[in-house]
């Protein structure tokens, strides 16, 4: 993954894998709340599985900030 491209404009980009092969090992929610908290953020995108886009979704939801996902099938 090219973290510059993929955050190219958007100031930050958090990038975590259940594997630590790319960015910090941990799950896909690691994180998101700080980084919405302090980045000024007004969308979140994510990409995989639908469980984690739910969790995701769940973490965006709370801090009151739009977001869509990619994955198999619908997210909710």
């Amino acid at each position: 993954m090219d973290e510059a491209r993929a955050g190219a404009g958007s100031g930050q980009v958090l990038v975590t894998t259940d594997d630590g092969s790319q960015g910090t090992h941990g799950r896909g929610t690691d994180g998101l709340g700080e980084l919405l908290a302090t980045a000024g953020a007004t969308t979140v995108y994510a990409g995989g599985p639908r469980p984690m886009l739910r969790a995701v979704a769940r973490v965006a939801e709370a801090a009151q900030i739009a977001n869509q996902g990619a994955g198999a099938g619908a997210v909710r």
